[in-house]
C-alpha cells in the first residue's frame, strides 16, 4: 500500500475512534478522548514513512514555561511538541 494510502487509512481510523468516543452516553474530558487515537495515528503515520515515533506525554519544558501534551521523538531525537485541544476548541 502506498504511504499516502496508509496515512489516509490511519487518519480515517483516528476520526472514527474519536467520533465513537465522543458519542457515548458517559465520557470523560473531551481532550482526553483524543489521546489514544492521536498516539495510534502518529505511530502509524511514522511507520508508513519507515520511522518509529515515540510519544512522551505531559513533558515539562526545560524553561518550565509549559507542559505540552506530547514530545514526539524519532530515533531518540526530539521531533517536536504537540498540544491537543478538545474538539471544537481553538488554541487561543
Amino acid at each position: 500500500m502506498p504511504k499516502s494510502d496508509t496515512i489516509l487509512t490511519a487518519l480515517k481510523e483516528f476520526s472514527e475512534s474519536v467520533t465513537e468516543k465522543m458519542n457515548q452516553q458517559l465520557m470523560g474530558e473531551p481532550e482526553e478522548q483524543l489521546r489514544a487515537p492521536f498516539e495510534s495515528f502518529v505511530e502509524k503515520a511514522a511507520a508508513a514513512m519507515g520511522q518509529k515515533a515515540v510519544l512522551a506525554g505531559e513533558t515539562l519544558l526545560a524553561d518550565h514555561m509549559g507542559k505540552p501534551d506530547y514530545a514526539i521523538h524519532i530515533k531518540k531525537l526530539l521531533a517536536g511538541y504537540v498540544e491537543l485541544k478538545a474538539p471544537g476548541k481553538g488554541a487561543n
